[in-house]
């Protein structure tokens, strides 16, 4: 259980900081083009980060509970082994399949079956906080928007941007490195995914810093 939450803190933090850098490098990259200083982009980043990180995080506090409010219903539903029953069998698990795995798990206490039920269901059964979950994907939000707007308070105009860009695409192969570990999936792979999505950001924004 405590692997799985683990687990799940961990894809928030991820999806939190790569939202954060996206959508603040679109941003600083447009208002480059068009901003007469970078006190400005400061600005409005800094003002974009925390209404970003206050949406994410509502959102996630909503959905996460919920999830919890399901998950609640759903211990209460496999008290006997009728519910057991009925469960599998809207699973598409036939009637005599269902009554013989219901009467063994019946010996089981209620941890286990839920363990044993999502493993034939495909279903998640880890609680979380749902306070818990919205404060590390905002903070998590708020630490990937810092990154874009880090050069425009060291370098000159026109430099940093370059180092914008750059530095997100530096933090986007990390990113993309980290996810695979856990997805244990190609390391190669996901960095260049994660760079290609950098990539086409940034051209975004300099696109519409352009057409504005």
């Amino acid at each position: 259980m405590r692997k799985n939450k683990f687990l799940s803190q961990t894809r928030q933090i991820i999806f939190g900081m790569q939202d954060g850098l996206i959508s603040i490098l679109v941003l600083t990259t447009t208002l480059s083009s068009v901003a007469e200083s970078n006190y400005l982009i400061i600005v409005a980043a800094i003002s974009a980060a925390l209404g970003g990180a206050v949406s994410m995080a509502a959102g996630m506090y909503l959905g996460s509970k919920s999830q919890k409010e399901i998950n609640v219903k759903q211990e209460r539903e496999i008290q006997n082994q009728k519910d057991v029953e009925k469960i599998l069998e809207n699973e598409g698990v036939s009637y005599k399949d269902a009554n013989l795995i219901s009467k063994e798990m019946k010996h089981y206490d209620n941890n286990s079956k839920k363990f044993l039920l999502s493993r034939l269901t495909g279903e998640n059964i880890t609680i979380s906080s749902p306070i818990e979950d919205s404060i590390f994907i905002g903070i998590s939000f708020i630490l990937g928007a810092i990154i874009p707007v880090i050069p425009y308070f060291i370098f000159i105009k026109g430099e940093d941007v370059i180092f914008s860009i750059l530095l997100t695409a530096i933090t986007l192969i990390f990113i993309g490195i980290t996810k695979a570990n856990f997805a244990g999936k190609s390391k190669t792979q996901s960095a260049f995914e994660m760079l290609v999505i950098g990539a086409i950001a940034g051209i975004l924004g300099f696109i519409l810093g352009k057409i504005v």
